[in-house]
C-alpha cells in the first residue's frame, strides 16, 4: 500500500516596506488571506536572535513565489531591492543558469 501524501501548499514569500501605512497593512492583509490556501513568509515572522540575512536567504529558496509591494517607499528600500536580488540569484542557480 503507498502512502498518499496530501499536495503540498504553495509557498509564498511576501516582500515589502516595513512601517508604512500602506505596505504594511497591505502585506498583512495578503497575509491572512492566502494563508488559508499557501504558506505565506513575511519578515514579521522571524524570531528575536535569528540572523536575519540568512533567514531571508532560506525563505527565499524555499519559496515557490515572491510577491512584491512596490510603492514609492519601497523602490527605495535597500531591503526590498536585496529580497529581489536574492530571489533572482537563487532563481538563477536553482535553475542552473549562471547570474
Amino acid at each position: 500500500m503507498t502512502d498518499i501524501k496530501p499536495p503540498k501548499k504553495p509557498r509564498i514569500f511576501i516582500s515589502y516596506r516595513r512601517d508604512t501605512k500602506l505596505d504594511e497593512p497591505l502585506a498583512r492583509e495578503v497575509l491572512q488571506s492566502l494563508g488559508h490556501f499557501c504558506d505565506v513568509f513575511i519578515d514579521r515572522l522571524i524570531e528575536i536572535g535569528v540572523d536575519w540575512a540568512k533567514e531571508i536567504e532560506k525563505q527565499l529558496s524555499d519559496s515557490d513565489f515572491l510577491i512584491v509591494f512596490l510603492s514609492g517607499h519601497s523602490v527605495q528600500s535597500e531591503w526590498v531591492r536585496g529580497e529581489i536580488e536574492t530571489a533572482k540569484r537563487l532563481a538563477h542557480q536553482q535553475a542552473g543558469v549562471g547570474v
